[in-house]
């Protein structure tokens, strides 16, 4: 909800699973009924992917989970060709602005990259690279639209949680630059 350009859009249920409707949408749609998800070899993340492996299996999807040592993980996502169907991954750009949200994800030229869901879409890449031309509130604006269009009607991603960590200095503390998280190199102390 900080991000300039932010439409609140009411895409995933809140109130629970609409197992009927998944599984209508599901139908045909799973490829063998089988997918191979990749997560950190972590206690917290291996427990998140049980719990996406065992909702999936309602809607007919066997996954089979495969725990990754962290250093060797991102560089696993990075290298076309491994068998994964769903991954899990943080994300914490460098500045605020939609460009690092959207297109960095999932503009087809950072596949290799950032683009880790593999998202290569036409439609989407034009919408991306036009969107990121375009200055001030016309900008904004335009990538809050293509948010969740892209959400809605492709879901290459699904945001799980958004960091929201309070960041506290004393009354001594200047030059403060939050993205999303304190930037140490950028503090200074007031006189």
């Amino acid at each position: 909800p900080g991000l300039p350009g932010f439409a609140d859009a009411r895409i995933y249920p809140l109130t629970g699973p609409n197992l009927k409707k998944a599984r209508a949408l599901a139908r045909g749609h799973t490829r063998g009924g089988k997918a191979v998800l990749y997560t950190f070899a972590v206690p917290p993340a291996l427990a998140l992917a049980q719990t996406v492996s065992q909702n999936l299996a309602k809607i007919g999807l066997e996954v089979e989970v495969k725990g990754i040592p962290f250093p060797a993980y991102f560089g696993r996502l990075a290298t076309r060709g491994e068998p994964y169907d769903i991954a899990f991954f943080g994300w914490n750009p460098d500045y605020l602005d939609p460009f690092t949200y959207i297109n960095t994800l999932l503009d087809a030229r950072f596949i290799g990259a950032t683009n880790y869901a593999r998202f290569n879409s036409a439609k989407y890449n034009a919408l991306m690279r036009r969107a990121a031309r375009l200055q001030g509130a016309a900008r904004y604006r335009t990538y809050g639209k293509l948010d969740v269009q892209v959400t809605r009607d492709a879901a290459p991603l699904i945001p799980v949680f958004r960091l929201n960590a309070a960041t506290l200095v004393s009354k001594r503390v200047g030059c403060v630059v939050v993205r999303p998280a304190l930037d140490l190199t950028a503090v200074c102390l007031k006189r």
